[in-house]
């Protein structure tokens, strides 16, 4: 019996890639009770889904027709729209070639035949929670630092070309989102859905943030007069570098640069 409990259209979005009648109705008995759950029954509407809907976790049959699961995960995780979309592949049995071959192209998780509902929803619940991770992660702080190494997720990945883009055309005042959207290859909604998804933040937003950031290192690093580091940041006008600087920091950039010195000595 189906659980009629009403599930909030804001809330968590599974696609389910799979042409097996029975295996698509368990599924749905034991998903929907939770999550929105939207149907494919193939790999090639999968992937037409998964590109309009953006959904939140993608459950897939590795054998499904038309575009098995291997290759389906592959073009969601190569496109930087959908990369960051969490990805279980069901399979009766697989190698370890098999498997290698899998995580290599960004499956996130795996989950045996017959299916154990407990351990399939302790996986999504696992995926999702990490996708939480990773939005804190770069939310935090330390993220914007321009000693970044090379990040390893198809998301750190798209987010650092994100953030290296903003950082070499820092000091042009004029950057904006139509200068990200040419050189990213992305639409004007495609680039805010997924800054927006991986730092709870608009575009706009997060230049701003890269700015300040990279002026609080300036000052930390000496050498320069705080006039000059509003300049290298982009930041030309006094009055709102003072303002957004002393709303961020909770300090004025005068007396962030003393604090400073006062630390280095």
């Amino acid at each position: 019996m189906l659980n009629n409990k009403v599930i909030d259209e804001n809330s968590t979005l599974i696609l389910v890639v799979e042409d097996n009648h029975d295996m698509v109705e368990f599924l749905k008995i034991n998903l929907q009770s939770n999550y929105r759950v939207e149907l494919a029954e193939n790999g090639i509407i999968g992937l037409q889904k998964t590109n309009m809907l953006k959904p939140d976790l993608v459950l897939c049959n590795k054998f499904i027709p038309e575009l098995c699961g291997k290759k389906l995960c592959g073009m969601i995780k190569k496109n930087p729209a959908t990369c960051h979309i969490p990805i279980i592949l069901i399979s009766p049995y697989m190698s370890d070639n098999e498997l290698i071959d899998c995580f290599r192209v960004g499956v996130d998780g795996f989950l045996s035949k017959p299916i154990k509902i407990g351990v399939l929803l302790a996986k999504i619940q696992q995926l999702l929670f990490n996708v939480k991770l990773l939005k804190r992660h770069f939310y935090a702080e330390n993220l914007l630092s321009t000693n970044e190494e090379p990040l390893s997720t198809y998301d750190e990945k798209l987010l650092n070309r994100i953030i290296h883009l903003i950082d070499c055309n820092l000091s042009d005042e004029t950057l904006d989102i139509e200068f990200m959207i040419a050189e990213l290859g992305l639409s004007r909604r495609q680039l805010y859905r997924k800054i927006r998804n991986l730092t709870n933040m608009s575009p706009q937003e997060l230049i701003r943030l890269t700015r300040l950031k990279r002026a609080a290192a300036l000052i930390k690093q000496g050498g320069f007069r705080v006039a000059e580091i509003r300049f290298l940041v982009g930041m030309n006008s006094r009055t709102t570098f003072n303002r957004l600087f002393k709303k961020h920091f909770g300090v004025s950039p005068t007396e962030f640069q003393l604090k400073a010195a006062t630390k280095s000595d």
